[in-house]
């Protein structure tokens, strides 16, 4: 009797094991996704559904089998705003904030951060010939660049600018000698603003500036993880870098 009763209870706990197991995936298949996402073409579209970090973005939570989710395109003060109040469930930011650095979180996503003077200005080669001239960045720019760059600032004429789509025009114009920007975000503002300036390649990038990563960071550790492995397999299969590839040989065009 003392075994019947053993046996009946081994096979109890394992079906409630079984059926809670089963009822929590099924909430994390119908649970909706929120995903906080920037509006800087060519890395998103403005209304944050394309883009080369979405298109990246759908294949891993393709790979991840992560169907239902939402992109909202946001600024990048309120993305990390909604991410502490839990109205998002990730976010992608330009730096992981001190508050919700301890989430989890992955670096992957490349910008291209580059100097960028017109053809016929002074000759940049370190960030010490920017000295005394007026340079233009976007907000926080100092944070994403670093220490050896808000130091060069130091000594030049800098501002941050609130409207992007202003910067590559500013330097056109004259109103800034160079400007600290993504080299792929100036081609496309440039392109879509200025055309024929665009056409016409009146402008140098000098790089100097190092290499930076959007990081995702994610409440949940389960989905983290199953971003992250769904990462590493766009990377070895090199779907990762051939989605980099073929949108910037389109912006080149």
């Amino acid at each position: 009797m003392g075994a019947k009763v053993k046996f009946d209870l081994t096979k109890f706990l394992a079906f409630t094991i079984l059926i809670i197991g089963f009822s929590s995936q099924v909430y994390a298949e119908n649970k909706l996704v929120k995903i906080g996402v920037g509006n800087w073409p060519p890395y998103y579209s403005k209304d944050g559904q394309s883009g080369i970090f979405i298109e990246i973005i759908n294949e891993a939570l393709r790979r991840a089998k992560i169907v239902n989710y939402k992109l909202i395109p946001t600024g990048h003060l309120r993305r990390t705003e909604w991410f502490e109040r839990k109205e998002l469930d990730i976010a992608v930011n330009l730096t992981t904030p001190p508050n919700v650095a301890k989430t989890h979180s992955l670096r992957v996503l490349p910008y291209s951060g580059t100097i960028i003077t017109l053809k016929d200005s002074s000759k940049i080669r370190t960030l010490s010939d920017l000295a005394g001239l007026s340079i233009g960045s976007f907000i926080g720019s100092k944070t994403v660049y670093g220490e050896k760059f808000s130091k060069a600032m130091l000594n030049a004429h800098f501002t941050e600018i609130i409207d992007t789509n202003l910067i590559p025009r500013m330097l056109l114009h004259g109103r800034f000698d160079a400007i600290a920007l993504d080299k792929y975000i100036f081609l496309s503002k440039l392109k879509k603003l200025e055309p024929e300036a665009f056409k016409e390649r009146n402008y140098t990038f000098h790089g100097l500036l190092p290499i930076t990563r959007a990081v995702i960071y994610f409440h949940d550790a389960e989905i983290w993880k199953a971003f992250k492995l769904a990462l590493e397999d766009m990377q070895e299969d090199g779907s990762f870098s051939d989605i980099f590839e073929q949108n910037l040989k389109k912006l080149a065009e």
